[in-house]
């Protein structure tokens, strides 16, 4: 479930997403620490959409297969 607070996430870079998510995991073991499970709660759903973008960030980067390239491959099925 995505955070309806956190805005755009389409428009910052992979480092940017990942020293947010350092800062997340940060906030977020402190809210484990102090037993505040609302706060916790409210830094997963954060997380979660972070790493969501981070994720469709990185499968943009890698390259498509769609092409036959591999026709001289061994079938050993």
């Amino acid at each position: 479930m995505e955070h309806p607070l956190v805005g755009q996430l389409k428009d910052l870079t992979l480092e940017e997403l990942q020293t947010k998510l350092q800062q997340i995991s940060k906030r977020l073991s402190f809210a484990y620490r102090t037993g505040n499970d609302s706060l916790a709660y409210q830094l997963q759903m954060v997380q979660h959409s972070y790493t969501e973008e981070y994720n469709r960030k990185m499968r943009a980067m890698m390259p498509k297969d769609d092409d036959d390239s591999h026709n001289d491959k061994i079938d050993i099925s």
